[in-house]
């Protein structure tokens, strides 16, 4: 119940914020206006395109609202002297951290669910569009309904990554300014999904020193790239959920828990006073 209140707090505090509501908006309109009618020249193929560009659109504005939030609510409660005062009440750090997390993610998931709805308005008239100025049939209702069943896995697994780095920017907010927290993030969004190619490439020279550092940062790091199913679902391949996107969505549970026990065990000895 103190895990939850702390949670809503966070919830309400995230979605009052003006970084909200203009990384929504601004989101909003390219998806709606700039995706839809900008000419990718791809001979009629731009509907892929743009279930590309709007997959990591949302993704991407999901991942700076989280570690934003996470570094702000946390790093500044901590440095304003604010936290020692809500744990003077009967509240512990475990209810601490796992409520500024779970409120995290509500807000994401608020976000996630406003920008998937324009994504698929964006879709919805985009199939239309394309149609009538390739002087083709108009897909049917149908057809763009099941448009929407086949984004579904690639929305999933945006938010898993999101989830991920967002604990991990809750367990860098116990130790890290807020400047140092989202550089860190960046960084590791950056090697997660350069960790594969790093270990293929250097599978294939003959320096053992860099294959054992691209083994030791593929093994560390999440694994942020198995997440990106943008390619296949804009070539209309068919994600399955138990084969592919369940076994994800298990392994972002254990790196989230990983990551939460990870921030409580830094958070537990920090001096707040």
């Amino acid at each position: 119940m103190k895990t939850f209140v702390i949670a809503l707090t966070t919830y309400r505090e995230i979605v009052r914020r003006p970084l909200f509501w203009i990384v929504i908006g601004i989101a909003s309109v390219m998806l709606l206006v700039f995706f839809p009618l900008i000419p990718y020249y791809t001979m009629g193929e731009d509907i892929k395109m743009v279930k590309d560009q709007g997959l990591a659109l949302i993704m991407v504005c999901g991942l700076i609202v989280a570690i934003f939030s996470a570094s702000v609510s946390i790093a500044d409660e901590i440095e304003g002297k604010t936290a020692i005062t809500l744990l003077s009440k009967p509240i512990n750090r475990r209810n601490f951290i796992l409520g500024k997390y779970f409120g995290i993610m509500g807000a994401i998931f608020l976000l996630f669910l406003l920008l998937t709805v324009a994504f698929y308005i964006s879709l919805f008239f985009k199939a239309g569009y394309d149609a009538r100025e390739n002087s083709t049939d108009a897909p049917t209702y149908f057809s763009r309904l099941k448009m929407f069943t086949e984004m579904a896995p690639g929305i999933v697994l945006a938010y898993c990554r999101v989830a991920i780095l967002a604990a991990l920017s809750v367990a860098f907010s116990t130790r890290l300014p807020v400047f140092l927290n989202i550089t860190a993030c960046i960084l590791i969004f950056l090697l997660g999904h350069l960790a594969p190619q790093m270990v293929q490439a250097s599978s294939q020279g003959q320096f053992e020193a860099v294959a054992f550092l691209a083994r030791f940062f593929a093994t560390i790091l999440p694994g942020l790239e198995y997440f990106n199913i943008g390619p296949a679902i804009s070539t209309d391949k068919v994600v399955p959920w138990i084969g592919y996107v369940l076994p994800c969505a298990i392994y972002t549970v254990f790196y989230v828990a990983v990551a939460l026990l990870l921030a409580l065990l830094m958070f537990e000895d920090r001096d707040l006073a």
